[in-house]
């Protein structure tokens, strides 16, 4: 988190470091770590980082990070979304630049060529108990089903005081209604969310 910040804004440190420091500290985190369990985990991570320390404004620095984001999708892949943040970041830095286009195009490369390797598993196969959303069998359902769980990790995020809100053991009610109330909140979030990215890319020149 800090590394990103600092690099989208290299002369404030002070809000890096405050970025850095509350991802650090904020409770919802603390669980995460959990999930590293082996080299896959940490190689991703570093691979990623240095892809995204690579001066990226010249071609050998855009084959560069490129391979860094490739091998780390290739440790885990969650890897690939290096290619994504590659791709946001020089776009607000610099929209006629074309190098966010070829991220773009690598991930979308990198997400068929794994399709063609692995078939249509993106991830790894949950029971009806792990996820039970994914068992719904209309489509809506499980759309506005997603969208509400979006909401209530970021709740979380603001207000942590209960983290065992999960996708498991059907921990809350699907949203079977486009009448339920729940959605008005979802597209609130993602209403606000879209109107941040824009004002935060109308505003880039004055980072």
């Amino acid at each position: 988190c800090r590394l990103a910040f600092q690099y989208v804004t290299p002369e404030s440190t002070e809000a890096a470091a405050i970025a850095g420091v509350l991802f650090a500290v904020h409770p919802l985190h603390s669980e995460a770590v959990l999930g590293i369990v082996g080299r896959a985990d940490l190689l991703a991570g570093i691979f990623l980082c240095q892809g995204l320390l690579v001066d990226r404004r010249k071609a050998l620095g855009m084959c560069l990070a490129a391979f860094l984001f490739l091998a780390a999708s290739l440790c885990k892949e969650i890897g690939l979304c290096g290619l994504i943040v590659a791709s946001c970041i020089d776009l607000m830095q610099d929209a006629s630049a074309k190098s966010w286009t070829i991220y773009l195009f690598l991930f979308v490369l990198a997400l068929v060529g794994r399709y063609k390797i692995c078939g249509s598993s993106f991830g790894p196969t949950f029971s009806k108990v792990d996820n039970f959303i994914h068992y719904e069998e209309h489509f809506p359902t499980r759309a506005m089903t997603y969208a509400h769980l979006h909401w209530r990790y970021l709740a979380m995020l603001v207000y942590p005081q209960n983290l065992s809100a999960d996708w498991s053991y059907r921990s809350f009610d699907v949203v079977k209604s486009i009448g339920d109330w729940r959605n008005l909140i979802s597209i609130f979030m993602y209403i606000s969310a879209l109107m941040i990215s824009l004002c935060a890319y109308r505003n880039r020149d004055s980072w």
